[in-house]
């Protein structure tokens, strides 16, 4: 039977991601933070990693651009942006960047992403990247294999250097959906240029249209009226009741360093801000 809803802007099957469980995810997280430390999950989907990290008494800002993988999203501090362009003025012991979601095939795309997570992460926090293990990205073929309760086949796989399309039919529940996707498998090496050109550039200096204090919902996004769903409004940047409010940030001076491996395959990367000052409102 076909499975029916959204697709996210990226493909993903809103249906199927609310009903898939969280894998290793969770306990690779727990193991690099510290108890009870606030995530960042970037790209959260339908919430299967954040509500596995909130049942572990971790605080999550879940982020991602649908709002209607986002309605499925409990418990959480939700904020409906891209995550290329996502500022919210705030920083996390853990920044979690999984679903593979670096292996884009947009070079530019990768390193907005990176950057967001360097202007993210607190002085001495975490940054969790999830990539296709590389050896098994190079050598996969076409064919079936089970991921939990879910039946997975893999099928039209076009390789072009280290660039590779396909198709991937997953089964659930007894629903069937289909989700095309373009990766680029990454190395080791081009890991690390990619983390050294996560620093944002030079800092903004803005001022504000008036002469108030500090504009409504500074400190706590503000709860925007998106259909009901109390998703945070953004960007900080916004026009309230004919006021221009702008904000000055100091963006990180020093780039992300891989600092280890959190898995066999190479998969899940470990990765700290080098000495150098984070983001900052002012």
């Amino acid at each position: 039977m076909p499975g029916s809803g959204h697709y996210a802007p990226d493909g993903s099957p809103v249906e199927l991601y609310a009903r898939l469980a969280a894998g290793d995810e969770p306990g690779i997280v727990r193991a690099a933070t510290p108890p009870g430390a606030a995530v960042l999950d970037l790209g959260c989907g339908a919430g299967r990693v954040t509500h596995a990290l909130l049942a572990l008494g971790h605080p999550v800002v879940a982020v991602d651009n649908s709002p209607e993988m986002l309605e499925h999203v409990q418990g959480a501090e939700k904020v409906l942006a891209d995550i290329v362009t996502l500022d919210l003025g705030r920083r996390f012991p853990c920044v979690l960047l999984a679903s593979n979601l670096v292996n884009c095939v947009d070079s530019a795309t990768r390193a907005a992403m990176l950057r967001c997570c360097r202007r993210h992460v607190a002085d001495g926090g975490a940054v969790i990247v999830q990539r296709l293990a590389p050896d098994r990205a190079l050598t996969i073929g076409e064919g079936p294999w089970t991921r939990g309760q879910a039946s997975l086949h893999l099928t039209s796989l076009v390789r072009r250097g280290r660039v590779f399309s396909a198709s991937m039919m997953i089964e659930l529940d007894g629903k069937r959906w289909r989700h095309t996707f373009e990766a680029e498998v990454l190395g080791d090496a081009d890991i690390d240029a990619a983390f050294a050109r996560s620093v944002s550039g030079k800092a903004r200096h803005n001022q504000t249209c008036s002469p108030q204090a500090s504009p409504p919902g500074v400190g706590t996004p503000k709860n925007d009226v998106f259909s009901g769903r109390g998703v945070a409004r953004l960007p900080w940047m916004t026009r309230h009741d004919g006021v221009c409010w702008a904000f000055a940030r100091q963006t990180p001076s020093a780039d992300l360093r891989r600092a280890a491996f959190l898995d066999e395959a190479h998969a899940w990367i470990l990765a700290r801000p080098a000495a150098g000052t984070g983001a900052a409102q002012l």
